[in-house]
């Protein structure tokens, strides 16, 4: 080989490793891309199922806490009773309060 092809070999092993170089990051890149593609999918359809299973809570929250079933469970099961005239008062005369208090201090003494 000549002094002026020692070059041209030199700068085209240089030129062909940087584009096999370039190749080989942009098919890296575009690999990571992919996953990262399908990680955001994977997460999307996990925000899907979260929000109905959250609607669905909240469904049953509102069914739970509604009145047409606190009614009914504290009358059959806690023997509760509605006060439907708020604006009643109950009477008790002093002495009365003084014999309950009479009689729980002897009970607790």
């Amino acid at each position: 080989m000549n002094k002026s092809s020692k070059p041209f070999l030199l700068y085209s092993f240089i030129l062909l490793i940087t584009i096999v170089g370039i190749v080989l990051s942009v098919v890296v890149l575009k690999i990571r891309y992919e996953q990262m593609l399908m990680d955001k999918d994977k997460t999307q359809k996990e925000l899907i199922v979260t929000i109905q299973e959250q609607k669905k809570l909240n469904a049953i929250y509102q069914d739970l806490t509604s009145e047409e079933f606190i009614i009914p469970f504290a009358e059959n099961n806690l023997m509760l009773i509605r006060n439907f005239n708020s604006n009643d008062q109950i009477k008790i005369k002093k002495e009365q309060i003084e014999l309950i208090e009479e009689t729980l201090n002897k009970k607790y003494e």
